[in-house]
């Protein structure tokens, strides 16, 4: 059966509008600016809190006044490509890998057309389950498979689907895959623990090199409690409970701590770049020394901050739980600029041309840019927005009700 809805949609250009996925002529001709009543302002005065190693920006202590004026004009147009029924999709490269929404399959999907590249099911037993990608290595993709004995990893070949190799791994996986040469690291609940903890794998054959436990209750998993990697070293966010989290520095190779940030506690999966590891908290966001797991500064924010964050032009980009969209300074913490949106933000991305990607519970779509957070365009999708990511020149949505995916490119 083919799953696959292909969909012919008229390319919308301009700034002033309201892109509707599904529109009537009643919601085309309304010329009025829907942003009137939504804020992007830029932080001008800023109080610091601390000394120049660990300081701390009060945002809502800013007294600039919100801007509301009209959407500047600057053409940008999206056409609906193609839309899948899947579980939780992962886009690497030039393919999306996920399961089918109407049989046990995993498939790869080429990006520009929706194209099947290669469909697999009957790879399971009886009463097991693929639930989803969790990760890309070289030749591999990473599937977590849902058994009553516990999850165990299956790694199919990127090119054709082939089995690869299968891992168990003694516990339910809460993450995605931090993929390095050394290791394929995930945050996993282990029964024998009782507790969050962190496994290394053997990219080529699935055997478990290490295992860590962080000794923090997992309370539930998500895909926000991913890895992020960072030159020799993987920064790693273990545990869930909003009581009980932490960041640490290890090797990939080994397991072996560097350091464990617990200062916070953190929500978002840690960033790192320019020597620094970033992470967001609950109204606040902080920036760590990647050398010594000091705190260079933290900033306070309106609202729990678990999106992944977007690094653009010196900029750090997140959403928040309370509707805002941040930029601050990767330097200093220091407010750039800050937009509302009509909703908790699940997910934020960003485009190699500049833009920057919002999408709510509401199924909103926000397009800012990225330089000063101008509003320049929105649009609406069916159910709440799980996440997004800019691949090949398309802007990849993933939605709740139904579970689907669905591809814009980006004109």
């Amino acid at each position: 059966m083919d799953r696959r809805e292909f969909i012919s949609y008229i390319s919308v250009a301009g700034t002033s509008g309201c892109l509707r996925m599904n529109q009537t002529e009643s919601d085309t001709e309304d010329p009025t600016n829907p942003q009137a009543d939504r804020i992007s302002e830029t932080a001008q005065s800023t109080e610091s809190i601390g000394t120049a190693e660990n300081t701390q920006t009060d945002i809502e202590s800013s007294t600039t006044e919100p801007n509301t004026t009209e959407p500047e004009t600057e053409e940008i147009s999206f056409s609906k490509v193609w839309e899948i029924d899947t579980g939780l999709p992962l886009i690497f490269d030039t393919a999306v890998y996920g399961r089918s929404g109407m049989m046990d399959a995993a498939y790869a999907i080429d990006i520009e057309t929706g194209n099947t590249i290669w469909e697999k099911s009957g790879i399971t037993n009886s009463g097991e389950l693929i639930a989803k990608a969790l990760g890309v290595g070289d030749s591999a993709v990473l599937y977590r498979v849902s058994a009553d004995s516990g999850d165990y990893i299956l790694a199919l070949s990127q090119d054709d689907g082939t089995t690869l190799w299968k891992s168990t791994v003694d516990g339910q996986v809460y993450s995605r895959f931090l993929v390095t040469s050394d290791a394929f690291i995930a945050n996993i609940n282990d029964p024998s623990y009782g507790n969050s903890a962190v496994v290394g794998l053997d990219p080529d054959t699935g055997e478990r090199l290490w295992q860590i436990d962080s000794g923090l209750i997992n309370t539930g998993g998500t895909r926000r409690l991913g890895t992020v990697n960072g030159s020799g070293s993987a920064y790693v966010l273990a545990g869930t409970n909003s009581n009980s989290a932490q960041v640490s520095k290890i090797n990939p190779e080994t397991g072996d701590h560097y350091w464990k940030w617990t200062e916070k506690t953190p929500v978002s999966p840690p960033r790192h770049t320019n020597g620094m590891v970033y992470v967001g908290m609950y109204q606040q966001f902080s920036a760590i020394n990647a050398s010594t797991g000091k705190t260079e500064w933290t900033t306070s924010t309106s609202g729990q901050c678990w999106t992944r964050s977007v690094i653009h032009d010196g900029k750090l980009i997140f959403g928040t739980r309370s509707s805002d969209v941040y930029a601050l300074s990767l330097e200093s913490g220091e407010q750039q600029w800050r937009f509302q949106t009509d909703g908790q933000i699940n997910t934020v991305a960003g485009s190699d041309t500049g833009y920057i990607f919002a999408g709510t519970d509401n199924g909103s779509v926000y397009v800012l840019r990225g330089t000063d957070g101008q509003y320049l365009e929105d649009f609406s999708v069916e159910g709440a927005i799980e996440e997004m990511v800019v691949a090949s020149g398309h802007l990849l949505v993933n939605t709740d009700v139904p579970t689907m995916a669905l591809s814009l490119q980006i004109s």
